[in-house]
């Protein structure tokens, strides 16, 4: 049941919803990336170039998703992409398209970092979208990748 502005707060304070509560929801709605908690991370059978996919699980039940394409021999990190609000259903079809296996979030982030250290090494650009995924994926900087 949603909670109107001019609604008695649910916190029993008798105050109106709006002179309450409203602001530290709307807050706790609107975080995003590293604030969330990882709910599930897939990696790609295929060799050479893996899919890597790393979902956190938002308050309102859906989730955001890093996907990025990683090319382990020639290239390095090639192609990255963000999806915000991916319901449960989505998520389920995107991996089972993708034909993920699950992962841990520290082998997702090794590949990842292995992807950048060779696109750097060899100076190519990470993709734009990189920029996005960087708040979902999370610090890199103590992983090591030689």
């Amino acid at each position: 049941m949603k909670i109107g502005r001019n609604d008695p707060c649910p916190c029993g304070s008798e105050k109106k919803y709006k002179k309450c509560c409203i602001d530290k929801d709307r807050e706790k709605l609107s975080l995003t990336g590293e604030d969330l908690p990882i709910y599930k991370c897939w990696i790609s059978r295929l060799n050479g170039s893996k899919i890597v996919v790393i979902s956190r699980l938002k308050l309102t039940g859906n989730f955001e998703i890093a996907s990025m394409l990683v090319d382990v021999w020639k290239m390095g990190l090639k192609d990255a992409f963000v999806r915000d609000n991916f319901t449960i259903i989505a998520l389920n079809d995107y991996v089972e398209r993708g034909e993920l296996k699950e992962a841990t979030l520290q082998e997702c982030k090794k590949l990842i970092k292995r992807g950048i250290f060779i696109a750097n090494s060899l100076g190519f650009r990470l993709p734009r979208e990189y920029e996005q995924c960087k708040r979902i994926i999370g610090d890199l900087e103590s992983i090591d990748v030689t």
